[in-house]
């Protein structure tokens, strides 16, 4: 799934408050009511593994429907409601923020990391790489085609992101469509 128990331990120490403290909006309930935990279908670790499942697979919801015993209104429900809490949960996060070296200083000692760990590179402060996601054939065909990458023969959306030397993301780009190559969605206006 590519999210370790490590990673999904951090993460839902910050979700489940949040998640525990939020009514689940509904058109026949005050959106100042109380949470009613006891009533909901998935505890937090629950809801953060379908919201989880549902972004890095490229599953239907009936599928996630059948693996995590919910109806398939609560797990649009549900699927809605904990992408909204865990985007906020993450901006408020100083370890998940996305931050590209503002300052000379930074840079060399990016770049000298680098140097440590690759002598032969040098001026360099760290590593760009494009990653593919797959999903779901949109409905129409202007937007299809915009979608599906010859090369791969998918339908997926393209993301570019750089890396430091310790595995940190220092810079992202995403959703991109598919037929676009990596080069293109990471020129310097995106910088």
């Amino acid at each position: 799934m590519g999210v370790t128990r490590d990673i999904f331990n951090w993460l839902l120490a910050r979700f489940q408050p949040v998640y525990e403290s939020t009514p689940i909006r509904r058109n026949d309930v005050s959106t100042n009511a109380e949470p009613r935990l006891a009533s909901r279908t998935l505890d937090a670790a629950g809801a953060l593994g379908l919201l989880l499942h549902f972004l890095c697979s490229a599953m239907y919801e009936h599928t996630l429907q059948q693996l995590f015993g919910t109806t398939l209104a609560a797990t649009s429900r549900l699927l809605k409601f904990t992408s909204h809490l865990l985007l906020d949960t993450l901006k408020n996060c100083d370890e998940s923020k996305i931050m590209w070296p503002t300052t000379l200083e930074e840079f060399v000692r990016l770049a000298a990391s680098v140097e440590h760990k690759y002598p032969r590179v040098r001026n360099c402060f760290g590593f760009v790489d494009g990653v593919k996601f797959p999903i779901h054939a949109p409905g129409d065909g202007l937007t299809e085609n915009a979608y599906y990458n010859g090369w791969v023969s998918i339908h997926c959306v393209s993301c570019i992101f750089a890396f430091n030397t310790s595995g940190e993301i220092i810079f992202a780009t995403y959703n991109f469509p598919g037929c676009v190559h990596d080069a293109m969605g990471c020129n310097e206006r995106t910088f």
